[in-house]
């Protein structure tokens, strides 16, 4: 699988990112090109995803959309999102892993975005998988784990992320369910997870900060790229957009989630940040998990 960096990183393309703190880092400049489309018809593409009687009715792009998403959800397209974890089906699940797995390949192979017409059904299921794509991206690489029953690897879930979310409204749907379910992990934390140090080998503080840096740093890693790809990298918009990205949606807001959640329990300000406490060390631990994800989402590629 390419990485996110050489998926644009083509003759005549940018490619401009964020990768720690609000360093803004210029790998090369040159003209905007478009990539090329399939040249098997989206319609084609969408309805050939799963078996001909399950979307046997499609006659649009835009309907085949949705009927992929039904059947990836068993509602309605559109439906709300569930609060909390939902069982899914096993012909959902297969649905789903169908999906992602055809949009992500071809985004691997020659950059094709998910069609405008039909992004939104895709950003809808990917919320409406929530936790189980919050799994995902906490696995390593390009092995398929089959965590929640579900056999996606990281490397394909990022292919898909970044396909579907080239406009804004989409990439939002997909962060806001993310954040959503990495605020209920953060609130599940009292004050002594903040201010003891567990015995025995379960930390269940350090599991879930250090968590939720890698997945918010996966997703804002990805938006930072298909920002950097909209015009020239050295321009102030682009610099001001990537650090409007980084603190909107990246390590500030998480590490002010942290924070206010610590405040909430009555964590003392100097528990939380003097040198050597517990909860420095958990903020410290917090920030590296993301820089590093931050890293491997840009640079990952299969073996």
């Amino acid at each position: 699988m390419k990485s996110l960096r050489d998926s644009i990183a083509k003759p005549g393309t940018r490619v401009l990112l964020i990768l720690t703190g609000i360093s803004i880092i210029i790998f090369g400049v040159g003209v905007a090109s478009f990539r090329d489309s399939s040249t098997e018809s989206e319609e084609e593409f969408c309805r050939n995803i799963l078996p001909a009687d399950s979307i046997a009715n499609s006659d649009s792009l835009s309907r085949c959309g949705g009927e992929l998403e039904s059947e990836m959800t068993g509602k309605p397209p559109g439906a709300l999102t569930p609060g909390g974890s939902t069982r899914h089906s096993g012909k959902q699940i297969h649905a789903f892993e169908q999906t992602v797995d055809a949009y992500a390949k071809r985004w691997s192979e020659d950059g094709s975005e998910v069609p405008s017409a039909i992004r939104e059904n895709m950003s809808n299921a990917l919320a409406y998988y929530g936790p189980q794509v919050h799994l995902i991206l906490l696995s390593h690489g390009n092995s398929v784990s089959g965590r929640n029953g579900i056999e996606i690897s990281r490397e394909s879930m990022v292919d898909f992320i970044q396909a579907v979310s080239q406009s804004e409204r989409q990439f939002k749907r997909i962060y806001d369910s993310q954040i959503k379910f990495t605020t209920e992990r953060v609130g599940s934390l009292g004050k002594d997870d903040f201010t003891n140090i567990p015995t025995g080998d379960t930390d269940k503080a350090r599991a879930v900060l250090q968590e939720s840096g890698r997945v918010i740093a996966t997703l804002t890693q990805i938006h930072a790229v298909v920002i950097a790809d909209r015009g020239d990298p050295s321009s102030e918009q682009i610099k001001a957009d990537l650090v409007d990205n980084y603190e909107q949606y990246g390590k500030p807001r998480l590490v002010e989630m942290i924070e206010a959640r610590a405040k909430a329990v009555g964590v003392s300000d100097h528990d939380m940040h003097a040198s050597g406490t517990r909860g420095a060390l958990l903020i410290q631990g917090t920030g590296q998990s993301y820089d590093a994800a931050a890293r491997e989402t840009d640079t990952s590629v299969s073996s």
